[in-house]
Protein backbone atom coordinates (compact mmCIF):
# COMPACT_ATOMS: atom_id res chain seq x y z
CA UNK A 1 0.00 0.00 0.00
CA UNK A 2 2.80 2.41 0.88
CA UNK A 3 4.56 1.68 -2.39
CA UNK A 4 1.40 2.17 -4.43
CA UNK A 5 0.32 5.41 -2.72
CA UNK A 6 3.02 7.70 -4.21
CA UNK A 7 2.44 6.22 -7.66
CA UNK A 8 -1.29 6.94 -7.50
CA UNK A 9 -0.70 10.47 -6.24
CA UNK A 10 1.91 11.08 -8.95
CA UNK A 11 -0.51 9.81 -11.62
CA UNK A 12 -3.21 12.14 -10.33
CA UNK A 13 -0.78 15.07 -10.37
CA UNK A 14 0.30 14.19 -13.89
CA UNK A 15 -3.33 14.11 -15.02
CA UNK A 16 -3.98 17.47 -13.41
CA UNK A 17 -0.88 18.92 -15.10
CA UNK A 18 -1.94 17.46 -18.44
CA UNK A 19 -5.41 18.94 -18.00
CA UNK A 20 -3.98 22.37 -17.18
CA UNK A 21 -1.63 22.22 -20.18
CA UNK A 22 -4.50 21.17 -22.45
CA UNK A 23 -6.65 24.05 -21.21
CA UNK A 24 -3.83 26.56 -21.72
CA UNK A 25 -3.08 25.21 -25.19
CA UNK A 26 -6.75 25.34 -26.11
CA UNK A 27 -7.04 28.92 -24.87
CA UNK A 28 -3.92 29.89 -26.79
CA UNK A 29 -5.26 28.22 -29.93
CA UNK A 30 -8.61 29.92 -29.51
CA UNK A 31 -6.96 33.31 -29.02
CA UNK A 32 -4.79 32.74 -32.08
CA UNK A 33 -7.80 31.65 -34.11
CA UNK A 34 -9.84 34.60 -32.89
CA UNK A 35 -7.06 37.02 -33.84
CA UNK A 36 -6.75 35.35 -37.23
CA UNK A 37 -10.50 35.44 -37.72
CA UNK A 38 -10.59 39.12 -36.78
CA UNK A 39 -7.72 39.89 -39.14
CA UNK A 40 -9.42 37.99 -41.94
CA UNK A 41 -12.68 39.76 -41.23
CA UNK A 42 -11.05 43.20 -41.27
CA UNK A 43 -9.43 42.54 -44.64
CA UNK A 44 -12.74 41.42 -46.09
CA UNK A 45 -15.10 43.88 -44.48
CA UNK A 46 -16.86 44.48 -47.74
CA UNK A 47 -18.00 40.89 -47.90
CA UNK A 48 -20.31 40.32 -44.92
CA UNK A 49 -20.72 36.62 -45.71
CA UNK A 50 -16.99 35.99 -45.23
CA UNK A 51 -17.02 37.95 -42.01
CA UNK A 52 -20.03 36.01 -40.74
CA UNK A 53 -18.46 32.67 -41.72
CA UNK A 54 -15.19 33.49 -39.95
CA UNK A 55 -16.95 34.54 -36.76
CA UNK A 56 -19.18 31.47 -36.86
CA UNK A 57 -16.19 29.17 -37.38
CA UNK A 58 -14.34 30.83 -34.51
CA UNK A 59 -17.41 30.55 -32.28
CA UNK A 60 -17.74 26.86 -33.11
CA UNK A 61 -14.08 26.25 -32.40
CA UNK A 62 -14.34 28.04 -29.08
CA UNK A 63 -17.44 26.03 -28.19
CA UNK A 64 -15.69 22.75 -29.06
CA UNK A 65 -12.59 23.71 -27.08
CA UNK A 66 -14.68 24.72 -24.06
CA UNK A 67 -16.68 21.48 -24.21
CA UNK A 68 -13.49 19.41 -24.46
CA UNK A 69 -12.06 21.36 -21.55
CA UNK A 70 -15.17 20.63 -19.45
CA UNK A 71 -14.96 16.93 -20.32
CA UNK A 72 -11.28 16.71 -19.47
CA UNK A 73 -11.84 18.60 -16.23
CA UNK A 74 -14.65 16.22 -15.25
CA UNK A 75 -12.64 13.08 -16.06
CA UNK A 76 -9.59 14.40 -14.23
CA UNK A 77 -11.63 15.32 -11.18
CA UNK A 78 -13.29 11.90 -11.11
CA UNK A 79 -9.93 10.17 -11.36
CA UNK A 80 -8.40 12.36 -8.66
CA UNK A 81 -11.41 11.76 -6.38
CA UNK A 82 -11.13 8.00 -6.92
CA UNK A 83 -7.36 8.00 -6.31
CA UNK A 84 -7.79 10.04 -3.13
CA UNK A 85 -10.59 7.74 -1.91
CA UNK A 86 -8.39 4.68 -2.48
CA UNK A 87 -5.52 6.44 -0.73
CA UNK A 88 -7.76 7.30 2.19
CA UNK A 89 -8.86 3.66 2.47
CA UNK A 90 -5.24 2.45 2.39
CA UNK A 91 -4.20 4.95 5.04
CA UNK A 92 -7.19 3.99 7.21
CA UNK A 93 -6.32 0.29 6.91
CA UNK A 94 -2.72 1.05 7.89
CA UNK A 95 -3.91 3.13 10.84
CA UNK A 96 -6.23 0.33 11.98
CA UNK A 97 -3.32 -2.12 11.81
CA UNK A 98 -1.12 0.23 13.88
CA UNK A 99 -3.89 0.54 16.47
CA UNK A 100 -4.26 -3.25 16.68
CA UNK A 101 -0.51 -3.72 17.06
CA UNK A 102 -0.45 -1.06 19.76
CA UNK A 103 -3.19 -2.88 21.72
CA UNK A 104 -1.29 -6.17 21.38
CA UNK A 105 1.90 -4.48 22.52
CA UNK A 106 0.24 -2.98 25.57
CA UNK A 107 -1.27 -6.33 26.51
CA UNK A 108 2.03 -8.19 26.12
CA UNK A 109 3.90 -5.45 27.95
CA UNK A 110 1.43 -5.47 30.85
CA UNK A 111 1.72 -9.25 31.14
CA UNK A 112 5.52 -9.07 31.20
CA UNK A 113 5.46 -6.28 33.78
CA UNK A 114 3.15 -8.33 36.00
CA UNK A 115 5.44 -11.31 35.62
CA UNK A 116 8.42 -9.18 36.71
CA UNK A 117 6.48 -7.78 39.69
CA UNK A 118 5.56 -11.30 40.76
CA UNK A 119 9.22 -12.38 40.57
CA UNK A 120 10.33 -9.37 42.59
CA UNK A 121 7.66 -9.98 45.22
CA UNK A 122 8.91 -13.54 45.61
CA UNK A 123 5.86 -15.01 44.07
CA UNK A 124 6.35 -17.42 41.30
CA UNK A 125 3.64 -17.99 38.81
CA UNK A 126 2.14 -21.45 38.74
CA UNK A 127 4.22 -23.82 36.64
CA UNK A 128 2.62 -24.96 33.45
CA UNK A 129 1.92 -28.62 33.16
CA UNK A 130 4.64 -30.09 30.95
CA UNK A 131 2.82 -33.37 30.55
CA UNK A 132 5.36 -35.33 32.65
CA UNK A 133 4.51 -36.91 35.97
Amino acid sequence: LRAQLPVEIKRAQELLSARDKFVEDAKRDVDRMMRQAELDAKTKVSDSEVLYAAKEKARQMVARAEERCRQLYQVTNEYAEDALARTEEAVQMALDEVKQQRVRFRSASAAKMQEQRDKLDGRTPPQEDSGEE
